[in-house]
């Protein structure tokens, strides 16, 4: 992302992050959206953007996103952030978002976004992955040790874009959008996140879901922690709620949002709140991240080879 937009509102910063960040997930095991395309958008959006006021536009994104139901969701936040981005982008036509399917009184599922490209002339239907997994030397595994990312990737593919293939969804395209008949559409994971890798270790080669190329971060249990002289130009710690986890931490934009603030990382562990893992950021002395990574708990992730039923 330019550097530039370090400075914007965090509403549009989480936008641009969301259409310029490497994909998280293996491009050679799953079907993806185009990166390239996404990370024009973003310029696109950026040039628009750098004239117009910037603090009014923020307030409109807010306002939508405030205006959805569970947004206190991450993933329902970005959804609707990415909605507010693509209608202002001559490229995409939004067919649908969040569109719920029906067979009768059963729910089948939701669909996140129904897309028209209309330079490459398709139609295609996304599901946002957006994902933030450990890994345990066996597995990525979910901040509350609970979920597994094959797991979670083996559902969005077999079960969530598998929706666009029911009778039920080609009987919504003809009542609402019957020109959509004409093509074949395609069906992509919209892949986002960061991987989190043991501190010292480098990212794994040897597992099918993470990219090489994604966003990673490192991991710790908070009774490992290195000393103060391996975070040399760390000035400050914070630890962020869900909302802040997408585009960088910036501390004179968001620190009414963080859950705790330190000196030290010896602190921060100490005053955070005390969840199997908790999300924290190092900043320079500008007050801008340039370090983040997850905090677990001593015995993370207990559960990780024995997923619930």
């Amino acid at each position: 992302m330019a550097a530039q937009s370090l400075t914007w509102p965090r509403e549009l910063a989480d936008a641009l992050w969301l259409l310029q960040s490497p994909a998280l997930i293996r491009r050679d095991r799953y079907p993806l959206v185009g990166d390239a395309r996404l990370h024009l958008a973003g310029q696109q959006l950026q040039t628009q953007w750098q004239d117009q006021d910037r603090d009014r536009l923020a307030a409109e994104a807010a306002e939508w996103v405030t205006a959805q139901p569970r947004t206190y969701k991450l993933g329902i936040r970005a959804e609707a952030l990415l909605v507010w981005a693509l209608r202002q982008l001559p490229r995409f036509r939004l067919l649908a978002s969040q569109l719920q399917l029906r067979d009768g009184s059963t729910c089948l599922g939701e669909l996140d976004f129904l897309i028209e490209d209309r330079v490459l002339q398709r139609y295609e239907h996304w599901e946002l992955a957006l994902k933030f997994f450990g890994w345990s030397g066996a597995a990525w595994v979910g901040p509350d040790s609970k979920d597994l990312l094959t797991q979670k990737l083996q559902r969005m593919q077999g079960r969530q874009l598998a929706l666009s293939q029911t009778t039920a969804f080609h009987d919504w395209i003809e009542q609402h959008a019957p020109e959509a008949k004409r093509s074949p559409w395609q069906r992509r994971l919209l892949s986002r996140g960061f991987a989190f890798v043991p501190w010292g270790k480098a990212l794994p080669t040897d597992q099918a879901e993470v990219s090489r190329h994604a966003q990673h971060g490192w991991l710790l249990h908070r009774d490992r922690l290195p000393s103060a002289a391996e975070f040399p130009s760390i000035h400050r710690w914070a630890s962020l709620p869900r909302e802040l986890w997408m585009s960088r931490y910036v501390h004179d934009r968001d620190r009414a949002g963080i859950l705790a603030e330190a000196r030290s990382l010896l602190e921060l562990a100490a005053i955070a709140p005390q969840d199997t893992a908790q999300f924290v950021v190092g900043c320079n002395a500008q007050g801008i991240e340039i370090s983040r990574g997850f905090l677990v708990h001593p015995d993370w992730p207990q559960m990780a080879n024995h997923p619930p039923t």
